[in-house]
């Protein structure tokens, strides 16, 4: 049984049932309204197999049994209210017509009456329709103003019907929604106007004793003055919620409620917030008491304050202790910065954010090492970016266009940054060899140089020419949990140095790739392969190459360096390298797929 009601076109051939239960129909056929009733919901009922059963067996669920005592059961038309809508169920073309209600509406109300049939009630119900002529309140004295308690608002049959909770209290058949207490309090009320009328029996009623705080035409607007501020419009009210966030104003601290000591006053009057680089680096907001790291975090703020509004910032003072900054001739900006003893940090003093100049396009701020710093993440996904697209993003961000040479220099300053100089990497390489021997024993690393004449110090100097290395670790693995079976390959680096990277590699019980070997040699040739191959056939031991199988593209030098390093070894060709030399005389999908095919098939 579920208690939240399918939304209308929730689901095709779904709905759900509003059952309004232990409840009573009161009123005239015009004012006809259902009272004091709960509500269960029924969810996921099936149009095919909707039938009487259903609504029986969801009322047996309820405490209800149909046979045993006289119920019936009415649904309300969609769009009508109870007086005009209820249509008694008693035979199957009912339930049609409810399935036809589902195409458009998917929550169905079903309304039980408990033996008082609706056909029964032939009189208006006092409580819902009320009476025409109310009798006057007669008083036998006035004692000035009395409080007088209202009686409650009659609730009209369309918000009766919009509850959907269960009563706590059931009420018999005839009965009045009307608690105890309000009974008890209506008794009083006539007790003490009995008792009243004893007193002065034999007064007869004058216009004097008329109670007029009633009547709103004869003027008498004391209840309104006595309980209605006029001052207060609740008809426009909005409700405003706290911004506990919002910084406190200066005389905050001085709340008598706080009950603070000197000492904690000082401390949080003195609590300032904080520059934070990485994330209001990119469009600073200055303002007073405003607490930098030191003057070169300020200076850093001041550029990209410059860069983001176009305003050209100059700075009368520059120090390490003090900076004063202001914009052009005629503007109104000014900041002034300077050291806090207490915290050793540079702070904000006076600030003037008003500008009264015009927007600049071309500042001298905008530099390349500040173009480095700002687009550092875009190059390191697109190391290869152009110079056009970087332009394009430069004025998307700034509304400012940079000269090509800046742009250049800046995307080389970030490459730079991300790869590092080609010359400082290469000169770190006896150091790696000599570290990954110490850390990883086992290891092989052999670098190669040959004497070059330089041209520019007109000395001999030696030049990078081979490297071999490969870990003891992936030695081990390949010879202990591998296949005997070895792929070779090359690629060409595209650095400023250019060479190419060889590479050695195996297939472990997974059918993963699993890495031997490397070398990095100036051009892939017959001699770079044999000086390689020589090189893996040693660091890895091999003694007899017939169990081995070398897989390779079918590269002139390769082949002739297998046949002399690995003399009865198998030598295959890669599938792929074939397909592209045959793709070029042999086109077509058929004879792509039976290559593919025959390279798969068991000998």
């Amino acid at each position: 049984m579920a208690k939240t009601p399918l939304g209308d076109g929730d689901f095709d051939g779904l709905f759900s049932v509003e059952i309004h239960y232990s409840g009573f129909f009161c009123g005239s056929d015009i004012n006809r309204t259902y009272m004091d009733y709960e509500v269960d919901w029924f969810d996921n009922c099936q149009t095919d197999t909707w039938s009487l059963l259903w609504i029986d067996d969801f009322l047996l669920q309820l405490g209800y049994d149909r046979q045993a005592s006289k119920i019936d059961v009415y649904w309300c038309e969609p769009r009508k209210t109870v007086s005009d809508g209820l249509k008694l169920l008693t035979c199957d073309a009912d339930i049609v017509l409810m399935i036809c209600a589902t195409l458009e509406h998917k929550n169905l109300l079903l309304i039980v009456d408990h033996g008082d049939t609706l056909q029964s009630l032939n009189k208006d119900d006092v409580l819902t329709n009320g009476v025409k002529d109310p009798p006057k309140v007669i008083t036998p004295k006035r004692h000035g103003k009395e409080n007088v308690s209202y009686p409650e608002k009659e609730q009209s049959p369309r918000e009766k019907m919009s509850r959907t909770t269960r009563r706590s209290m059931s009420f018999g058949e005839g009965c009045s929604s009307r608690n105890a207490m309000e009974e008890e309090n209506i008794e009083d009320v006539n007790n003490s106007e009995e008792e009243g009328n004893d007193e002065d029996a034999g007064s007869e009623t004058d216009e004097e004793f008329y109670e007029s705080d009633y009547e709103v035409a004869e003027g008498d607007d004391d209840l309104f003055d006595a309980n209605v501020d006029k001052d207060v419009d609740d008809h426009r009210e909005k409700n405003i919620l706290p911004d506990f966030e919002e910084e406190l104003p200066e005389d905050a601290l001085e709340d008598s409620h706080l009950n603070m000591s000197k000492e904690e006053k000082e401390k949080l009057k003195h609590k300032f917030s904080t520059f934070n680089p990485t994330t209001d680096l990119n469009a600073p907001v200055f303002k007073i008491g405003l607490v930098f790291a030191d003057m070169k975090e300020l200076r850093h703020a001041l550029t990209a304050y410059s860069v983001r509004n176009r305003v050209k910032v100059n700075k009368l003072r520059n120090t390490s202790v003090s900076l004063e900054a202001v914009c052009k001739p005629g503007c109104t900006w000014y900041l002034k910065a300077g050291k806090d003893n207490r915290s050793s940090s540079i702070q904000i003093k006076k600030y003037v954010d008003n500008h009264t100049c015009t927007k600049a396009w071309d500042l001298r701020v905008l530099t390349a090492p500040f173009l480095t710093n700002k687009f550092r993440e875009e190059f390191r996904d697109n190391e290869k970016m152009p110079l056009k697209k970087f332009s394009d993003k430069v004025e998307t961000e700034y509304n400012l266009v940079p000269h090509r040479s800046k742009l250049g220099r800046a995307r080389r300053a970030a490459v730079n940054q991300i790869r590092g100089v080609d010359d400082d990497q290469y000169n770190t390489l006896w150091d790696y060899g000599q570290e990954l021997r110490r850390s990883n024993p086992g290891s092989q690393f052999f670098l190669c140089t040959k004497e070059v004449f330089d041209e520019k110090t007109k000395k001999v100097q030696d030049h990078f020419s081979t490297l071999y290395w490969s870990y003891d670790a992936c030695k081990r693995g390949f010879l202990k949990g591998c296949r005997p079976i070895i792929f070779l390959d090359g690629c060409h680096i595209k650095t400023r140095y250019k060479g190419t990277l060889l590479t050695a590699v195996g297939i472990d019980p997974n059918d993963c790739i699993f890495p031997v070997a490397f070398g990095l040699c100036e051009v892939e040739s017959t001699h770079s392969w044999e000086w390689f191959l020589a090189s893996l056939k040693d660091d890895l031991n091999i003694m007899n190459t017939s169990p081995y199988t070398i897989m390779s593209d079918k590269q002139k030098g390769l082949i002739n360096a297998v046949k002399k390093v690995f003399p009865h070894s198998e030598h295959r060709n890669c599938v792929r390298h074939i397909y592209q030399n045959f793709h070029k005389v042999h086109k077509g999908e058929q004879l792509k797929n039976d290559l593919w095919s025959i390279a798969r098939s068991i000998q």
